[in-house]
């Protein structure tokens, strides 16, 4: 797996079939939570107010659209390229319909960097004012959210903090229901990390992981 920095700086190769969506799949169903008593030392302090969640919602939803943007673009270019190359080869022009498809997937890379780029951006600007040993993940995408979730806990380690809290969000405004919170639940289950949830901020989802 990439670490946060990678994946912030680097592209992954084109899907192999169209798509019209830029969005990254779901990681599996949640499991548990792990309840344990708190450390007693060197860890950030958590007692901060939260935004109304109506305002955060607001705020995600205006940097999706504002970051998503270029991503959105490649992503319907892309699947132009691939219906036309469909098209094309149903009529047997199998030349038109490889360059058309080359297309497509170029239009795929430019698609995967750009929703990095983005989900830098949008992490940048939702963590601006969270406490130190707070982050929020809203905005992400599965992926993207599993892999600062790693770059984070990696850098709470490293400044010997007992605690990290991870907002997650409920999933009250999307479709398929929370995604995010399953996700980093299992990611952090399998990597044997000790969690709980944050009962005081229900609204926001919040996750505090112990790191010793």
């Amino acid at each position: 797996r990439h670490k946060m920095g990678s994946i912030l700086d680097h592209g992954h190769s084109a899907p192999s079939a169209p798509s019209s969506s830029s969005s990254s799949s779901s990681s599996s169903s949640s499991s548990s939570s792990h309840a344990h008593s708190s450390p007693a030392h060197s860890s950030p302090s958590h007692s901060h107010d939260h935004v109304p969640l109506e305002e955060s919602t607001a705020e995600t939803e205006a940097l999706t659209k504002k970051y998503r943007k270029d991503a959105d673009k490649h992503a319907d270019q892309r699947r132009e390229y691939f219906e036309q190359s469909q098209a094309a080869f149903k009529r047997g022009d199998k030349a038109l319909a490889k360059e058309l498809s080359d297309k497509g997937k170029k239009e795929g890379v430019l698609m995967e960097k750009a929703n990095l780029n983005a989900a830098r951006m949008i992490f940048k600007k939702k963590n601006t004012h969270q406490p130190e040993g707070t982050i929020d993940l809203h905005g992400l995408r599965v992926k993207e959210a599993e892999d600062i979730v790693d770059e984070q806990i990696a850098i709470a380690k490293k400044k010997n903090w007992a605690t990290l809290t991870i907002i997650t969000g409920v999933g009250h405004h999307s479709a398929k229901g929370a995604q995010i919170k399953p996700a980093v639940q299992q990611f952090l289950t399998s990597r044997n990390f000790r969690y709980e949830f944050d009962h005081t901020n229900e609204s926001h989802g919040s996750v505090i992981v112990y790191l010793r």
